[in-house]
């Protein structure tokens, strides 16, 4: 019996053929789970935004026009906080569930024919998610911008989770400053405004570290 003979399966296809297209399964059935992860995850973080909003909403309420300055600049700096996280969150999400479809859309044009095969071994590897993979116009798979190159960059589809995950970073940020020039409204106006300034200097200083070290660091 030659090794060609040996290695053939009963159904005509060869060993490496019926490997690589369980590989191939594995690879679709992967990217699928995580992207319904993802994408329940994603919708998730709506709920919770809602939910952490009307939280805030009555203390705010509650403090605003009072003379509870620091109360009032305490819910504002922690409300601040909290939306930072949750549009961190959120286009984290955004990102790897769109990593996962491309990575499906990949699998699905290699399964029917109009791409060719991923290189094996090791295909389950190529393009991982995780690695925030996009599709160019070429419809190949090509690695994303960076995480934090997103932050508070222009979106690439207006109509999308990264462009409310965008505006609820703002938000955050404008009320982080805003939680800092209430806690020292107190202050002589000039040591206000200059905490005020600050604080707005600092935010900006984050947000532009964040997106130069971008394109070296990922978001894991």
């Amino acid at each position: 019996m030659t090794n060609d003979s040996e290695n053939e399966e009963p159904d005509g296809f060869s060993r490496e053929e019926l490997i690589g297209n369980r590989l191939l399964h594995t690879e679709y059935e992967q990217a699928g789970e995580e992207y319904r992860y993802r994408d329940r995850l994603l919708h998730n973080s709506y709920y919770l935004l809602i939910v952490v909003t009307a939280l805030l909403a009555g203390p705010l309420l509650q403090y605003i026009g009072q003379d509870g300055y620091l109360k009032l600049g305490v819910i504002v700096l922690l409300a601040g906080g909290l939306y930072t996280l949750l549009g961190l969150v959120m286009l984290t999400h955004y990102v790897q569930r769109n990593s996962a479809s491309f990575l499906r859309t990949r699998v699905e044009q290699v399964a029917d024919g109009t791409k060719e095969r991923i290189p094996r071994p090791f295909a389950i590897q190529y393009r991982v998610i995780g690695q925030d993979t996009r599709m160019t116009d070429e419809h190949e798979l090509d690695k994303a911008r960076p995480f934090f190159s997103r932050v508070l960059g222009m979106p690439e589809n207006l109509h999308s989770a990264e462009t409310l995950a965008q505006a609820v970073l703002v938000v955050g940020f404008t009320l982080i400053v805003a939680g800092v020039a209430i806690l020292t409204s107190t202050w002589p106006f000039i040591y206000n405004l200059a905490s005020a300034f600050g604080a707005f200097v600092a935010v900006g200083v984050f947000v532009l570290g964040l997106r130069n070290i971008g394109s070296d660091l990922e978001f894991r």
